[in-house]
């Protein structure tokens, strides 16, 4: 619901099966690198 309403750029990015942070080191690496193409690509 809050990425339905929010008025700035965003992406929701979610992994299947995962709850919020519960995440092994290469999916916060895949995290990690989504938010950094985001900033890069959205400044």
């Amino acid at each position: 619901m809050l990425h339905d309403k929010l008025v700035t750029k965003n992406e929701l990015v979610t992994m299947k099966g995962k709850g919020h942070g519960d995440f092994s080191k290469e999916e916060w690496d895949y995290v990690r690198s989504r938010v950094l193409n985001f900033m890069n690509n959205n400044n």
